[in-house]
């Protein structure tokens, strides 16, 4: 394994000093905004790209492969499969529900020569769980929305009183915006018939998305605050315009989510301001986000520990 890594090391100096050997990345899930925009970078930046998704899909990668979902007993096999095939140098998963499974297999894709940057299989399937994600911040003193689950309501009415309207339920394993409905009144809220909802108050302020590199597991080295100026669904969802923000309690408050979760590689963290101006987490995706681009020395900080081989 310590050979692999002065292999990668050298590889990587190589690479950026301009040779044009082009050395092979995977991204996976090049179909979602994730993957199309961690594709885009190592493609400008010379990178040999394999594109992997459950789909064929539309995307300019120099190849492609057919994979599993990650929730599927098959993902990890053909995953190393590809990795002893295609002998990439490093790989980036973008998936959140390929998190889990890749974090699993670290140790046996690091064994193969390939940078991973992940964090351990119990931080990823705590983020991936937005309940249990608000629990563990608040056990660490991090701010996040009043929440509630479908388990811990005896009723509706029992979830009005402590959150009030309006209300957000959105599934308690899930990604992003998807799923996520805001609901104004009680009539609205009986209407939900979804299982493993997480209920929480609506925050009315600004909703920002940090973007972070951190390694070793826990040490930011490159954080961004990006302001979500237009969502997809008004006042919620994914971002579809963001902007670069000078927002130092929510860099500070995105640097103590890394290290309660010790959080390892490019993380994407979502931030609203309640009614009183307090930032409070919203959710974590340990993996690279969507909005990358707009913060790409996260990404440039993830290339500069794999050329040092720190």
């Amino acid at each position: 394994m310590g050979f692999g890594i002065l292999l990668m090391t050298s590889i990587f100096r190589i690479n950026s000093k301009g040779n044009s050997l082009k050395q092979k990345v995977i991204v996976t899930g090049v179909g979602g905004p994730a993957g199309r925009a961690a594709t885009a970078f190592f493609r400008q930046r010379g990178f040999h790209v394999i594109g992997t998704d459950i789909q064929h899909v539309d995307t300019i990668v120099e190849s492609f492969a057919l994979v599993p979902r990650g929730d599927d007993n098959s993902f990890s096999r053909a995953v190393l499969e590809l990795i002893v095939r295609e002998k990439p140098v490093l790989m980036v998963p973008t998936v959140s529900e390929e998190l889990g499974a890749v974090a699993r297999i670290k140790r046996e894709i690091q064994a193969l020569g390939v940078l991973v940057f992940i964090s351990e299989p119990d931080m990823v399937d705590c983020a991936n769980d937005k309940l249990s994600t608000a629990k563990r911040l608040l056990e660490h003193g991090i701010p996040v929305p009043a929440t509630f689950s479908t388990a811990d309501a005896v009723s509706m009415e029992d979830v009005e009183k402590h959150l009030g309207y309006p209300l957000i339920a959105k599934p308690r394993i899930g990604r992003g915006g998807r799923g996520v409905v805001v609901y104004e009144n009680t009539a609205d809220a009986l209407c939900e018939q979804r299982t493993d909802i997480v209920f929480q108050e609506f925050m009315p302020g600004e909703e920002c998305d940090v973007n972070l590199f951190a390694y070793p597991a826990g040490h930011v080295r490159e954080i961004a605050v990006l302001q979500k100026t237009t969502m997809k669904q008004g006042n919620i969802g994914n971002a579809l315009k963001v902007q670069r923000v000078s927002s130092r309690d929510i860099a500070e408050l995105g640097i103590r989510v890394a290290r309660s979760f010790k959080l390892e590689g490019p993380i994407d963290i979502d931030v609203r301001r309640d009614r009183n101006g307090l930032a409070r987490v919203l959710e974590i995706n340990a993996r690279v986000g969507a909005n990358v681009l707009t913060a790409v020395e996260v990404l440039e900080s993830l290339l500069t520990v794999a050329s040092e081989g720190d």
